[in-house]
């Protein structure tokens, strides 16, 4: 997977349902294919960006604060390492690959 360079970072207090519909058609218009929110716990959005992002197509991913800064101080790396892999998976990347070794007999399997 090749990952292109941070196209914007935005700051987006509480967002209305327009605000934020606004802000995903803009991001529609520049073709982006991602967009990262990183939100604090008192900001319930996830509903919202989960319906934006269905109707305008474009992945995203919710990560609480709370979370980012568990990686960044208290060494979680199993947490961003989900991470990572959760945004591979949804940009169509592969995770894992099935490797069957030579004793397995191909009439077993169902």
């Amino acid at each position: 997977m090749q990952v292109s360079k941070v196209s914007k970072i935005s700051y987006l207090k509480r967002q209305t349902y327009d605000g934020h519909k606004e802000f995903y058609a803009e991001q529609k218009k520049k073709n982006r294919k991602f967009l990262m929110f990183i939100t604090s716990d008192s900001i319930q959005q996830h509903d919202l960006i989960k319906l934006l992002e269905l109707q305008y197509k474009i992945v995203s991913q919710e990560i609480r604060v709370n979370k980012v800064k568990d990686v960044m101080s208290k060494n979680q790396n199993q947490t961003l390492d989900n991470v990572v892999a959760k945004i591979n998976e949804k940009l169509g990347g592969v995770n894992y690959n099935i490797m069957l070794g030579p004793e397995i007999d191909d009439k077993k399997w169902l």
